[in-house]
């Protein structure tokens, strides 16, 4: 069950920055630019660590390549009726959740 006080953040957790993640950087403030510049750069530098240390692994790569079978990327499907009979608003559809899957791959 959720209490009122599961919504308050917490004081002492470390694990949450002091600013809003998605704070508006003051574009005249040369040190707000860079900080936000260090921030992004070490957020790329954890990303790129984390696919460097998971690729690294045979077995990783291996479940990744399943998952991406298991999506459909390798794949093109061209819907139809039970009578056979195209249907291009199923055939869009599916489409657009390939070119999902491959933009979410693309910002990994």
């Amino acid at each position: 069950m959720i209490s009122r006080d599961d919504d308050e953040p917490v004081a002492d957790d470390p694990s949450r920055d002091a600013e809003a993640v998605d704070e508006t950087p003051d574009a005249a403030d040369p040190k707000q630019q860079a900080r936000t510049r260090q921030r992004k750069k070490h957020v790329e530098d954890q990303r790129a660590k984390f696919w460097r240390d998971t690729l690294a692994s045979p077995i990783a790569r291996l479940v990744l390549w399943e998952v991406f079978r298991d999506a459909g990327l390798f794949e093109t499907k061209f819907a139809c009726t039970p009578a056979g009979f195209p249907q291009s608003e199923a055939t869009w559809f599916y489409l657009g959740q390939k070119m999902w899957l491959i933009g979410s791959i693309e910002r990994c």
